[in-house]
């Protein structure tokens, strides 16, 4: 007959997880990184939309300073593309504000657009220019 101490029986207990506890910290830690990745992707996504942004406002500000060297050459109505980025277009157009032609004025619209977005009449800049009306240039 074997006699074992009540210290034996202390010391060879297993103080181990079970495997219900292994799965649930598995779910836990899987959820945590499917998280982490998801918020990573979107960071990307807006770090690069933002910087789209920002090649488009450097388009305006550079067809802006042209076309203020000879006021002359700014299309009313009128489209191209951005020299240097095949994806950037640009648009002008004339919008309709009685307010502004009372006073011989006129508002002219330049719009930057990303022609490889899901939209790509979607602008990614805007900028209204109040000018003098043609008729009164000419004069």
């Amino acid at each position: 007959m074997i006699v074992r101490s009540k210290s034996y029986f202390r010391t060879s207990r297993h103080h181990g997880l079970t495997l219900i506890e292994v799965v649930a910290s598995l779910a836990i830690l899987g959820s945590l990184l499917v998280a982490i990745l998801q918020a990573r992707g979107r960071s990307i996504q807006q770090w690069s939309a933002a910087n789209r942004r920002i090649e488009a406002v450097a388009v305006a500000d550079a067809l802006l300073s042209q076309w203020w060297q000879k006021p002359e050459a700014l299309p009313h109505q009128g489209t191209g593309q951005i020299a240097g980025d095949s994806r950037l277009a640009w648009r002008t157009r004339l919008m309709e504000e009685k307010s502004l032609e009372e006073f011989g004025l006129e508002k002219v619209r330049l719009e930057i657009m990303d022609q490889d977005a899901k939209e790509p009449n979607d602008p990614l800049v805007t900028v209204d220019l109040v000018l003098k009306h043609e008729e009164l240039k000419k004069q």
